[in-house]
């Protein structure tokens, strides 16, 4: 779940076993564990207007690629907890990457300013809820490279949904913390929810209407104003991202199952944050983007 952010870190995993406890204790004793795995690859590029990481701004001229890849192991483990409910486990791992025209501000001469890895593991819980695992390395060639363990809660609701009689609605909602594990390790936090709705407009390729928003905010340190003698600032960000994305189904299936995505990030950005060279006291940036991916 990549691009999600995070806080509350004992709270969290302690939230996330008493989850588990409230959903199945009493059960445990006669799960059965299932061994097995289905092995799923996805490939995607994303052109974007700008790129900001989580309210900050990067990169604001020139073009902006960024490519990235995902292995998935999935159901490597799973436990029956219940009569259709199950314990799920399915590690990953992938990198990103951000290419920049050499010529704009943050490249340095060096088109490659980005490359991140990441792995971890993805635990589906019982009743729609599932909390993910993820530890990764943000690489920069013009700068040190930084990490963060990234703990994420989030619940599906498209079963309760389609229960109460909506069809082709899907929504997910989530809570994420992202904690620095070098220097002062800084503690970022994230809650968001997504919306999808499907319609059948044309035969074999159905258009999806997506709304998403993310409200992302410090807990220790993650945001300060860097013009402004450190000043600790807690509200980072909000976003809303309104989305259209469609499978590309007249490419035969040998080669992958291909989609594309397009639409605009409407972000409301705290001033105070953020490189002062690239966007000076800025509060408001809207996002266009287009991913094109294929998954095998």
């Amino acid at each position: 779940m990549t691009g999600l952010n995070h806080r509350l870190g004992s709270g969290l995993a302690v939230g996330a076993l008493a989850l588990a406890g409230a959903l199945g204790t009493a059960n445990f004793a006669r799960a059965e564990a299932v061994v097995g795995s289905s092995i799923s690859t996805s490939l995607a590029a994303t052109w974007v207007s700008d790129y900001y990481f989580r309210g900050e701004p990067v990169e604001n001229q020139g073009f902006i690629f960024q490519p990235e890849a995902e292995v998935t192991f999935n159901d490597v483990l799973s436990f029956e907890v219940m009569d259709g409910e199950s314990i799920s486990i399915s590690p990953y791992l992938g990198t990103w990457m951000s290419i920049h025209d050499p010529s704009s501000p943050s490249a340095g001469g060096n088109s490659l300013f980005e490359i991140d890895y990441y792995f971890g593991i993805d635990i589906g819980l019982p009743y729609g809820f599932g909390f993910d695992i993820n530890y990764t390395f943000y690489t920069y060639p013009n700068d040190a490279t930084e990490e963060e363990l990234i703990l994420t809660l989030y619940y599906d609701a498209t079963d309760l949904i389609a229960g109460l009689g909506v069809d082709g609605l899907s929504a997910e909602v989530y809570y994420s913390l992202a904690i620095g594990t070098q220097g002062s390790a800084t503690i970022y936090n994230e809650i968001g929810f997504s919306l999808d709705y499907e319609m059948d407009v044309m035969e074999d390729m159905p258009i999806t209407l997506g709304l998403d928003f993310a409200l992302g905010l410090s807990y220790r340190g993650y945001y300060t104003a860097e013009f402004d003698a450190g000043q600790h600032q807690n509200f980072g960000f909000a976003a809303v991202t309104l989305r259209a994305g469609m499978p590309l189904s007249f490419i035969p299936e040998e080669f992958g199952e291909w989609s594309i995505e397009a639409g605009v990030m409407f972000n409301f950005i705290n001033s105070n944050i953020g490189d002062a060279a690239i966007a000076p006291s800025e509060d408001f940036k809207a996002i266009g983007y287009l991913t094109v991916g294929v998954d095998f």
